[in-house]
């Protein structure tokens, strides 16, 4: 049931009927499949501890990162009611996934979500819109595709939203598929190419050429991987300027949409090193339009979380994503379908890393659903969630082995002596009785071998903090030249 119901929730936080069917509107169908979700975790018949919260390097950041949040918070139990359920998004996806056979269900499963967004973004511009995101998308948007959900209401989040599903249909459809597979795979990629497409969104646009371009170098020999990456550096971008709206990077400096983007940049940076607890959760938007007397969002998850956490919380967020990526790009896959988990995941996890340059995806659900994922196949490449069977000791049975058979010639009426008399005939001697001489075979001495190790590293040693502070200033670097560089 546990399974179930994170395979259910993860649909209602994409699909969200309660936003637009009228008979459910005034239910709340996501807290309620929540709710499910923890009652179905702890009546699991193999039910639940608190040590099992505890296992992996993943369960540990994340749980600092909320601990953080409310600790720097002026107001405690604002901050928990703000973050608490996505802390029990991924704590139900970390135990509901406890099997590598449901990792690969739940993926597939998100695949068809995802496409299911794509699909009714895609209906809306021939009939059937039941979200009403016909009249906005030719509206106020001027053709640029938006699916009337709270999370896909602007083109943006609905063009990083969908990215990931063009990798994943590669990896579940394409990648070492069978030939009728791959033909079946065409017609459905379009879906999601067509959708992206629509939307116009730029930052959308290179976060899918870099997670195709990790999808189709990851593993690969290093002489193929140079040949991809110069034919994207060349042809592949060349192609990207072809796109929508593209060619507005050129002219950055007066484009207003982008300008606005380094203000919000610009702010956040300077919260960053004005405070280390930083403005406090959900302050960038009121501190901004106090300060510079107009609306303007974070339009990025790492400006969000470090102006309002500060350089901690940062660099807590960066931790859950380096225990990810030292996971994935880590271990040791014994099965194509868990190749094919690994790399879906990877790619996932690249896809999102890009996007959160570009949009304020820091309180998506699907950021936490996706580390949990990603912590759950940790635990199995630890062999953590294996149950072994102990047998009961049985007594060892002694099974004499006794020497050839021989025969007594006067007991059988048989010609004395009786001596070799040619190839293929042996003298029979009665043997004596200390030549008898039981062997004891256990046939019980088989044990069951180890559960199988994936990956080595469980603990968050010195290496990984001295990198984790590299990557923190690496980053804080890398936001100082995006905001000189547009």
């Amino acid at each position: 049931m546990d399974f179930a119901a994170v395979n259910l929730f993860l649909m209602l936080c994409y699909l969200r009927p309660h936003e637009w069917i009228g008979l459910v509107q005034s239910i709340r169908l996501t807290a309620f499949s929540l709710v499910f979700a923890i009652v179905a975790t702890f009546m699991r018949e193999r039910g639940f501890t608190l040590k099992s919260m505890f296992r992996t390097p993943h369960d540990w950041m994340v749980y600092f990162y909320f601990g953080w949040i409310i600790l720097a918070s002026l107001a405690f139990l604002t901050a928990w009611k703000a973050v608490y359920a996505y802390g029990l998004y991924y704590l139900v996806a970390v135990q509901a996934l406890s099997s590598l056979r449901r990792i690969e269900l739940f993926l597939r499963w998100w695949a068809v979500v995802l496409l299911s967004v794509c699909l009714f973004a895609l209906a809306s511009e021939f009939g059937f819109d039941p979200t009403g995101a016909a009249d906005f998308t030719h509206g106020r948007m001027k053709g640029r595709l938006v699916l009337m959900l709270s999370i896909f209401n602007n083109p943006n989040a609905l063009g990083h939203g969908v990215v990931p599903t063009i990798i994943m249909l590669y990896f579940l459809l394409i990648w070492k598929r069978p030939i009728f597979a791959k033909i079946f795979a065409i017609p459905l990629m379009v879906l999601p190419i067509a959708c992206l497409y629509l939307t116009q969104s730029k930052g959308a646009f290179l976060a899918a050429f870099a997670g195709i371009l990790f999808a189709l170098t990851f593993g690969r020999p290093k002489i193929v991987q140079g040949l991809i990456v110069l034919a994207a550096c060349t042809v592949g971008w060349g192609s990207m300027s072809m796109l929508p709206r593209m060619h507005e990077l050129d002219r950055s400096a007066s484009d207003q949409a982008i300008q606005g983007r380094v203000a919000a940049f610009k702010f956040g940076l300077k919260s960053l090193h004005n405070s280390v607890r930083g403005l406090g959760i959900a302050q960038f938007e009121p501190r901004f339009e106090s300060e510079h007397h107009y609306f303007k969002s974070s339009h990025s998850a790492y400006v969000e979380i470090g102006a309002e956490f500060g350089w901690i919380g940062l660099t807590l967020f960066l931790g859950i994503l380096y225990c990810c990526y030292r996971t994935l790009l880590t271990c040791r896959t014994r099965t194509v379908e868990e190749e094919r988990s690994r790399r879906i995941l990877f790619t996932m996890l690249v896809t999102h890393t890009v996007s959160c340059w570009m949009v304020d995806f820091a309180w998506r659900a699907s950021f936490f659903l996706m580390v949990g994922t990603i912590a759950a196949f940790h635990r199995q490449l630890l062999g953590m969630e294996q149950q072994t069977v102990v047998k009961e000791a049985e007594p060892l049975m002694a099974v004499p082995v006794l020497a050839p058979l021989t025969l007594e010639p006067s007991r059988f009426g048989l010609p004395e002596p009786l001596t070799t008399a040619g190839p293929g005939v042996f003298a029979m001697q009665r043997p004596r009785e200390d030549e008898y001489r039981p062997t004891i075979i256990n046939i019980d001495s088989s044990t069951e071998p180890p559960p199988y190790k994936g990956i080595g590293w469980n603990r968050i040693g010195l290496l990984d903090i001295t990198l984790l502070i590299i990557i923190s200033l690496a980053w804080e670097r890398l936001w100082r030249y995006l905001i000189h560089v547009v």
